[in-house]
């Protein structure tokens, strides 16, 4: 089976954000921003491996906020609660997903 490889990395901003998906095969560059449908959109595409750097202790619980309907507000505290140095996987919003 042929896996496309999708490079990724989000940018959190105070009411935005953002994410470059980069198929280096391809040479195609994907921006979405602030659409969390066209997200669950790509991520959801089958066949596909996403890598990037930081992504597990970042950029996957970014993406989870989005895909569970944070708003970009929502995300802007997610990122802010993963860079004072707390983990995804204990943000409040994340935790009430359970």
């Amino acid at each position: 089976m042929n896996y496309k490889i999708l490079f990724f990395d989000f940018e959190v901003f105070q009411n935005d954000w953002l994410v470059v998906f980069s198929d280096l095969e391809e040479k195609d560059i994907r921006v979405i921003h602030n659409d969390n449908q066209a997200l669950i959109d790509v991520m959801s595409e089958p066949n596909v491996l996403f890598c990037g750097y930081n992504v597990k202790h970042y950029d996957n619980w970014i993406a989870q906020c989005i895909i569970a309907g944070g708003t970009p507000e929502i995300v802007k505290q997610m990122n802010d609660w993963i860079i004072d140095g707390n983990g995804g996987w204990d943000f409040p919003f994340v935790q009430g997903m359970k």
